[in-house]
């Protein structure tokens, strides 16, 4: 069996014969290692000089380091070989039934992690509701400032978008009585649908409301108006129109391609003519 990876355990920071070797030796180690776990022979290393080829070294270079590591007790020289202490038992499989406890002993630390943060949450929910309870003008001016500085802040953002619809429709439309044709406020567009296409879905909600800051609440009434008139009944269909429109100019005569499912019995009879006159 090829082997892709080493188990490294979190002990190796703690473990003093590991500590006591320099920078270019604990990479050796851990290059054994890895060797070791290719090879597949619980451990054993290698030649020396395959060792040297493998790592593009000196076989001095290997020899050094492999003492080095033996009089840490990293290593041990036997008549096969250098051989990787306790690697066979380091990294053998893990048996199923201890597998399964420490997968439950996660769990069970994550489930009291979230628990613990939980009652942190609440109470530091009752410290505020206390200090409001024992401070109650404090806690209604604090809250009376928030909201006043959101209403004011949704307000400015209002009344701009507001001046830019009412600019760019004051660009489109030729008339007021256009105007007043397609006028709808936020309520009318999903009613709209409602009325004409079909049941708002949570999705289809987040699409209108999507639309609205694109093109406007009259704009998108006015498509799906457009939309069952051209029995393109679904919220693609009214996207295309509104994309359309933006391209073009509001309720430009052009209409979206059908898709090849929409065509109408006259387009059918038309390609059937065509194809049987060649």
């Amino acid at each position: 069996m090829a082997y892709t990876w080493i188990k490294l355990y979190l002990s190796i920071i703690d473990n003093e014969e590991v500590g006591m070797l320099t920078d270019r030796v604990f990479k050796r180690f851990i290059q054994f290692m890895c060797i070791a776990r290719e090879y597949n022979h619980d451990g054993l290393l290698k030649p020396v000089h395959l060792l040297a080829w493998r790592l593009r070294t000196s076989e001095e270079d290997i020899l050094e380091s492999l003492r080095t590591m033996r009089e840490c007790g990293l290593v041990a020289e036997t008549p096969d070989g250098w051989l990787v202490v306790n690697f066979a038992r380091e990294q053998a499989p893990m048996d199923v039934a201890e597998r399964v406890r420490q997968s439950r002993q996660r769990k069970q630390a994550l489930k009291e992690d979230v628990t613990d943060r939980y009652q942190e949450c609440n109470e530091e929910d009752n410290e505020v509701d206390n200090a409001a309870a024992a401070d109650p003008s404090a806690s209604a001016s604090a809250s009376d400032s928030i909201s006043i500085s959101d209403s004011d802040s949704e307000s400015t953002s209002d009344s701009e978008s507001e001046s830019e619809s009412e600019s760019k429709f004051d660009s489109e439309f030729d008339s007021d009585s256009e105007r007043d044709e397609v006028a709808a406020d936020k309520s009318t567009v999903i009613t709209a649908y409602e009325k004409n296409i079909g049941r708002v879905t949570p999705l289809i909600d987040r699409s209108l409301r999507e639309m609205e800051r694109e093109y406007s609440p009259p704009w998108v009434t006015a498509a799906i108006q457009e939309a069952v008139r051209s029995n393109g009944r679904s919220l693609s269909y009214v996207d295309a129109i509104l994309q359309r429109w933006k391209r073009d100019g509001f309720k430009s005569g052009k209409k979206p391609p059908r898709k090849r499912h929409e065509m109408r019995g006259a387009d059918v009879k038309r390609l059937v003519d065509e194809f049987m006159q060649r």
